[in-house]
């Protein structure tokens, strides 16, 4: 998502997880198609190659159809994000992290209109299709802001993992569609495709960057703060009685 970004290496709830070594494996080339040399060549109109089964159910569906189905997914991963990122935004206490969840909304909002773009490249009408991958994502961001909200340093560190999950999921879906663009020989497309996975993968190592300088340590200096509701009166009972 955007300013100095995160892959959680050294996360303070999980050591193991959201690291730049699963930022690599799934950026630029973690499709689960590699494009061929050949399919870098020319422009192609809507349909020649991977011609839509518009009429076929859907277990004749060609390699278009999927293309055309997944960028409906990955619009509506996008829209879900822009109603998400504000709420994530308000929950950072880092003021670097709370910048950039702010800037990723100006960038996820480029990147809705660059979809668009695609859409109409490809002579197709904007659609989007629910997204369910990135529905649970944003739900587990919301369980993390809701059970954390009493220790803000690990809120932050939880803030940053739902991040990049969401970040990640993000990287696996634009870079098989750009490789289904390249393969279908829509090299504009494709182009359009590319420039946002660079945005996602920027996004990614932005928020590895605040959690290795700031969040981690201060989230592992703040974990006894975390108090629930029963500690919090037993305080204030003693305070009353003192």
């Amino acid at each position: 998502m955007s300013p100095k970004s995160s892959k959680q290496s050294r996360s303070t709830s999980s050591r193991s997880g959201g690291g730049k070594s699963t930022s690599k494996r799934t950026s630029s080339k973690s499709t689960s198609n590699k494009s061929s040399s050949s399919s870098r060549g020319g422009g192609k109109s809507s349909g020649s190659r991977g011609s839509s089964n518009r009429g076929g159910g859907k277990e004749n569906m060609t390699l278009q159809d999927l293309f055309l189905e997944q960028l409906k997914d990955v619009l509506n991963a996008e829209e879900q994000l822009m109603e998400a990122l504000p709420k994530m935004a308000e929950g950072a206490s880092n003021e670097d992290l709370r910048q950039a969840f702010e800037e990723h909304i100006s960038i996820t909002e480029q990147q809705i209109e660059r979809l668009n773009q695609v859409f109409e490249t490809l002579g197709e009408e904007p659609e989007s299709k629910e997204c369910m991958g990135m529905k649970g994502l944003i739900k587990e961001a919301e369980e993390v802001m809701k059970e954390h909200k009493k220790n803000p340093q690990v809120l932050d560190a939880g803030l940053i993992g739902a991040a990049q999950k969401a970040e990640h999921y993000e990287i696996a879906s634009y870079g098989t569609l750009r490789t289904f663009a390249e393969v279908l020989g829509y090299t504009e497309v494709a182009d359009l495709l590319n420039q946002t996975l660079t945005e996602e993968e920027e996004a990614d190592q932005i928020l590895t960057g605040i959690a290795e300088e700031f969040v981690n340590e201060q989230a592992a200096e703040g974990e006894g703060n975390d108090m629930n509701d029963e500690e919090e009166g037993m305080m204030g009972a003693k305070a009353s009685r003192g």
